[in-house]
């Protein structure tokens, strides 16, 4: 699916979740939940394209599949931590808000620091010659 027909859906889920909200606010947070559950379904197949191609990227040769590990759980810490501070924003938790971000940011940069050393000494040992 591409990405303008996501957007579609979305900007009509919100129209109507807006409407429906104003009448009913329970049945609008359903509405809600309902309109996440429909693009998370709807972006799986590019999701099973993206992982193909990182398997055919992988079976190259001189390809590191520690890095691409890594990449792929920074990517995923920041996604989900995006996600969830959206959540707790939408629902005027700004506070908690920005904790999860800022938390999420620190897991990323956890994930990422092997790779962060790996550069730091390669860097050393050319500099020493």
């Amino acid at each position: 699916m591409t990405i303008l027909k996501i957007c579609v859906i979305a900007i009509s889920g919100v129209i109507l979740g807006a409407i429906i909200k104003s009448r009913t606010p329970a049945y609008g947070t359903i509405i809600q939940a309902g309109l996440v559950v429909v693009i998370v379904v709807s972006i799986i197949p590019e999701i099973k394209i993206l992982l193909g191609a990182l398997e055919e990227l992988k079976q190259t040769e001189n390809f590191s599949t520690q890095g691409l590990s890594v990449m792929l759980k920074v990517f995923s810490v920041l996604v989900v931590g995006s996600v969830c501070s959206d959540i707790c924003r939408d629902n005027g938790e700004s506070a908690v808000a920005g904790v999860v971000e800022l938390s999420s940011k620190l897991t990323a940069f956890a994930c990422a620091l092997p790779v962060l050393t790996s550069v730091i000494s390669l860097a050393t040992s050319f500099l020493k010659g």
